[in-house]
This record gives C-alpha cells, structure tokens and sequence, in this order.
C-alpha cells in the first residue's frame, strides 16, 4: 500500500504497469529506503509533505 492505495488502484492509475511490476517497484524502493543511504533518508518526509 501506498498513501491508502493497494497494487490494482496504482496499477490503474499508471495503466501501463502489472501487479508484479507494482511489487517490484516497491521492493527496490524499500531496499533503498532501508539501505541507510542518507540521499533516502529524506523520501518519507518529502513524501508526506506532498500528501497534504
């Protein structure tokens, strides 16, 4: 889930992209988060300010 969206309504949303693809995308993007790379460390926050 993604700001209260499961994988059908992103996927929806973005057309051309499958539930796995979704999934995958996510995956990454959590390895990265929680990589401890500092140029991540701010996504959340970002992202938070943007779903205001």
């Amino acid at each position: 889930m993604l700001c209260g969206l499961g994988y059908r309504q992103i996927c929806g949303s973005m057309h051309n992209i499958t539930i796995s693809g979704c999934s995958r995308m996510f995956a990454r993007g959590y390895e990265l988060l929680s990589s401890g790379n500092p140029m991540y460390q701010s996504v959340f926050d970002e992202l938070a300010g943007l779903s205001v």
